[in-house]
């Protein structure tokens, strides 16, 4: 008998050419882009705040985060806000993305673990890497996107 496959959900986004995706768990919602309201000696890729139902959500700026260019936002820019998990806590946080695609399933043994060389961002950002419709997407390891240093930059009083 063949062991079933087993399959996880993520929102694919798309930041330039790249595809890449976030667990569908993490995401507790996607917001067209609004206005956000910057902060005071914030890191650059931390681009402000914004109210999320009574809730104050920092904001980063995905492509600040992974070291690319800025580009004009579009009305295609959103803003995922997604739950957390960083040493012990649960941390809520907007992620400004040009766009995001769909929702995907990829079963857990098609996935590639991340590559030693030839990857621009650092690699401990990578979780995996996987396939759909022939195009490479590249699986966030959101916890590890985060380091103390930026811990402290995204705790909002």
């Amino acid at each position: 008998m063949i062991p079933p496959k087993i399959l996880t959900s993520y929102v694919t986004l798309g930041v330039g050419t790249d595809r890449f995706a976030v667990e569908v768990g993490m995401v507790r919602e996607i917001l067209d882009n609004r206005p956000i309201i910057p902060l005071p000696n914030a890191p650059s890729f931390l681009c402000g705040v914004i109210d999320v139902r009574g809730c104050t959500v920092p904001v980063i700026d995905l492509r600040e985060k992974l070291g690319l260019s800025p580009i004009t936002l579009t009305e295609d820019t959103r803003i995922l806000v997604l739950d957390v998990t960083i040493q012990d806590r649960t941390l809520v946080i907007g992620m400004r993305v040009d766009r995001v695609l769909e929702v995907a399933e990829f079963a857990t043994e098609s996935l590639i673990a991340t590559p030693e060389i030839g990857v621009r961002w650092k690699s401990e950002y990578i979780k995996a890497i996987g396939r759909l419709r022939g195009e490479f997407v590249i699986i966030f390891n959101m916890q590890h996107m985060f380091g103390t240093y930026d811990l402290a930059c995204l705790q909002v009083p």
